[in-house]
């Protein structure tokens, strides 16, 4: 004789099965979904580096004050970047902050006086003008480039497979360090010192062997 109770459980469980079934479907459409399709303009992906085809750089252009003088603002709005994030560099060859005022390579690192340290970036995105360094764990490459004194100059670091930190040994730039985590680019743009050779070194403790120089000229 048939049991009225496991009928019952033999007619609920098949409709159970089915609605997770269901359930889980949805789920790993809306998944799918979610991975494959572009992210929504003005969101950020993940990996600051992965852009949707077409993007922008993902950095918002400088909005220039209107409380600053006329001829600051007009300044401001002629000048340029050698790379996305990087400090201002007027028409005459000033690098300068959101104010209109030069960068101070001595200033306190990521200060407003200081030049500005780039969020990640890609190589490909640098001027042409720029001094594209990459650190590993075997040390900084190239280890020596010549600049001009009083121009504006773009250093670029790349850490690959280590974590780095350029940091010169001059006080009088101290403002220039550039730390990069494992995987990435950023970069700075100053404004060249006075003729000279600047050693500049792996700030990251057991690697302080690797250095390099900046010559100005």
């Amino acid at each position: 004789m048939e049991n009225p109770t496991q009928n019952k459980k033999s007619k609920v469980f098949p409709i159970i099965g089915g609605l997770v079934l269901i359930l889980l479907i949805i789920v790993l459409a809306v998944f799918a979904g979610t991975k494959i399709g572009k992210a929504p303009t003005g969101i950020q992906t993940e990996d600051p580096l992965i852009e949707s085809e077409g993007a922008e750089t993902g950095i918002p252009p400088l909005e220039i004050s209107e409380d600053l003088p006329v001829e600051v603002q007009e300044i401001l709005q002629e000048a340029t970047t050698q790379a996305p994030g990087a400090s201002l560099v007027t028409k005459d060859d000033k690098v300068v902050n959101e104010q209109g005022v030069e960068v101070k390579n001595d200033a306190a690192p990521m200060s407003a006086e200081a030049p500005r340290l780039t969020p990640p970036i890609k190589e490909s995105d640098l001027s042409s003008s720029a001094i594209k360094l990459k650190a590993s764990s075997e040390g900084f490459s190239p280890q020596e480039f010549t600049v001009k004194s009083g121009t504006s100059v773009t250093i670029s670091l790349t850490s690959e497979g280590v974590d780095s930190r350029l940091v010169f040994k001059d006080e009088g730039l101290r403002a220039l360090e550039i730390p990069v985590p494992a995987g990435y680019t950023m970069a700075k743009t100053f404004n060249a010192p006075a003729a000279g050779s600047y050693e500049f070194y792996q700030d990251i403790p057991g690697r302080s062997g690797e250095t390099g120089v900046m010559i100005v000229k």
